[in-house]
């Protein structure tokens, strides 16, 4: 069965296709996209293809036309040597009863190694200060630093009078909180990769019945990550 030089009924002659190469390549469509000019035959009944495919013969016939983007580079915030940037922010995990379990990491921004966590019901100052202290006993295995800058989002665990006391009091290693993007203008992206990470292939699957449950689970979690996991970067 042919019509013309066609073999199948739906399929386009060769003028047809000819026409939507010119159609792709004429320099006065050279700003429309695909689907713009395929519309235009529509609508000039000079070519009544489907969209598939015309961007199917712009493949064939090399023809590209997406949208020149200016190149972006982003840049994270800059740290020097280890524990000079930490991150902090909460995220929630669901227990087999649908009850959240909200769970604080801190990180460094220069090795992005978790250096403490810690898990609760409630998004409160208690999850952060105790994430906070558990970093606090990593760092303080670096004798030679004594300061670091503790970057947060404008969550409310963050900033609040019991975190403030509790950073205003320590003395071993001094801390400074500044948030982000309004005390500085990066963003606390590095810590949000980390929760990404847990959620999406640590706990991604995983069912827990209580907070220790899946404190437990963390813990291996965490040292997989820092220790047995390479890292490519």
């Amino acid at each position: 069965y042919s019509i013309g030089n066609k073999r199948r009924p739906y399929q386009l002659a060769l003028e047809e296709v000819q026409k939507i190469k010119k159609m792709l390549t004429d320099p006065q469509h050279d700003h429309w996209p695909v689907v713009s000019i395929a519309s235009f035959g529509l609508r000039n009944k000079s070519v009544v293809a489907s969209l598939y495919t015309w961007y199917k013969y712009a493949k064939v016939f090399g023809i590209r036309k997406e949208l020149v983007k200016k190149d972006v580079k982003k840049l994270g915030q800059p740290s020097k040597c280890p524990n000079e940037y930490l991150h902090v922010d909460t995220t929630c995990y669901p227990l087999v009863d649908d009850t959240k379990v909200w769970i604080a990491f801190v990180m460094d921004n220069y090795s992005k190694m978790i250096l403490g966590f810690d898990a609760g019901r409630w998004r409160t100052f208690t999850i952060v200060k105790g994430a906070l202290k558990k970093a606090l006993d990593v760092i303080m295995t670096h004798p030679d630093q004594e300061h670091s800058y503790l970057v947060t989002d404008g969550g409310t665990e963050n900033h609040n009078i019991h975190i403030d006391s509790f950073i205003k009091k320590l003395s071993g290693h001094k801390i400074t909180k500044i948030r982000a993007l309004k005390d500085i203008r990066f963003s606390n992206s590095p810590v949000e990769a980390i929760h990404r990470t847990m959620k999406g292939r640590y706990l991604r699957n995983q069912k827990f019945e209580s907070i220790e449950a899946i404190v437990s689970y963390l813990n291996w979690a965490v040292l997989d990550y820092n220790i047995l996991r390479p890292h490519y970067k």
